[in-house]
């Protein structure tokens, strides 16, 4: 890691991985676009602003979930910074899911603009999140 973008890229995910979202929301533009790829995975869709990144951590702490990182890595890739990491969602009901998720970042002018999220196999991820759906539907 070489570049000033892949540095972005780390505070952000150092922030992030230690628990600090404000810490990470610091590196991001106040427009940067975050996009969770699609299906099956409940919290898919696109986030706006630091405020949609949080409303995404809020989504998955509402679905009792919290995630951490296995290990991760920053790789400069010229025009955008790519991402590799190993994530592990942990449950309130203490069971785990584990999945590698690639981001591709787009940092301009010192800040975070755009993210793209994609998860090698999301349904472990999705079969956690179901867990409190089909608790809150049995209530």
């Amino acid at each position: 890691m070489g570049s000033a973008e892949a540095a972005v890229v780390q505070r952000f995910l150092d922030g992030f991985n230690e628990g600090d979202l404000e810490k990470a929301l610091a590196c991001l533009h106040p427009e940067v676009v975050v996009k969770e790829s699609g299906e099956p995975l409940p919290y898919a869709g696109t986030y706006i602003g630091p405020d949609g990144l949080s409303e995404l951590v809020e989504i998955l702490q509402r679905q009792g979930l919290h995630e951490s990182f296995n290990s991760y890595d920053v790789l400069d890739a010229g025009d955008v910074v790519v991402s590799r990491i190993d994530i592990r969602l942990t449950h309130t009901s203490g069971r785990l899911a584990d999945s590698r998720v690639v981001e591709i970042y787009t940092v301009k002018d010192g800040v975070i603009v755009d993210v793209d999220v994609f998860y090698k196999d999301p349904a472990p991820i999705a079969e956690l999140a179901a867990l409190t759906m089909n608790t809150d539907q049995s209530h």
